[in-house]
C-alpha cells in the first residue's frame, strides 16, 4: 500500500487520540483512588493546594484533557484560588494562569450540609484565566498556530463551561471566540 499525505495525516492524529484517551484514563483512575470521598479532587495540602481533574469538547482543539491546580491561600469567604491548568488536546495543546472564586458562602453551605473544609473548596467556581495555546491541526478550522486571550470559566462540580477570546501571537487579524463544555474544573 502507498503512503499518501493524507493517509500520514490520519494515522497521525488517531494516534493523538489514542494518547489523549490513554492520559484520560489514567488521570481518572489515579485521582479516583485518591480519596473515596470527593471524586473531583486530589488533596496535595489540605484547604490550600488540590489538583483537580477537567476536560471539554471546544472549537480549536476538539477534545481536551486539563488538569489543574488550585492553590487557596488561607480561609477566605467565599474561598479565592490561584489557578495553574495544563492543556493537552486532540488539535492542541498550552496553558493557562488566572484566579477562580467559589459562589457559595460557607454560611449558606454549613446550613444545608454538614461537609468538611476540603468539599467546600471544591466550588461551584467562577475563573478568569490568561491562556496560551498552540494549535497543530489544520482540520479544526484554526490555523496551526499560537494563540493567547483571557478565558472565563464556570464549574459546578461536575459540569463545566467556558467561553475564551484567542489571538494568533504572529497575526493579529486571526482571532477566534473558543467556546467549551465539559466535564471537571
Amino acid at each position: 500500500m502507498k503512503t499518501t499525505p493524507n493517509h500520514l495525516g490520519l494515522a497521525t492524529r488517531l494516534g493523538r487520540a489514542a494518547a489523549t484517551i490513554f492520559l484520560a484514563a489514567t488521570l481518572v483512575l489515579v485521582g479516583g483512588s485518591a480519596r473515596a470521598q470527593n471524586i473531583t479532587a486530589l488533596t496535595l495540602v489540605p484547604e490550600h493546594v488540590y489538583l483537580v481533574r477537567g476536560g471539554s469538547f471546544r472549537n480549536g482543539d476538539l477534545l481536551a484533557i486539563e488538569p489543574s491546580a488550585l492553590l487557596f491561600f488561607g480561609p477566605i469567604a467565599p474561598p479565592v484560588a490561584m489557578v495553574v491548568r495544563g492543556i493537552v488536546g486532540i488539535g492542541g495543546s498550552g496553558g493557562g494562569i488566572g484566579l477562580a472564586a467559589n459562589l457559595v458562602s460557607p454560611s449558606a453551605c454549613s446550613e444545608m450540609c454538614p461537609r468538611n473544609n476540603d468539599d467546600f473548596f471544591m466550588g461551584p467556581f467562577i475563573s478568569l484565566e490568561a491562556h496560551v495555546e498552540r494549535t497543530y491541526i489544520p482540520g479544526t478550522g484554526w490555523r496551526p498556530a499560537t494563540y493567547a486571550g483571557p478565558q472565563l470559566s464556570l464549574s459546578f462540580f461536575l459540569l463545566k463551561a467556558s467561553v475564551g477570546w484567542m489571538v494568533d501571537l504572529t497575526d493579529r487579524t486571526n482571532s477566534h471566540i473558543q467556546v467549551g463544555v465539559g466535564a471537571g474544573f
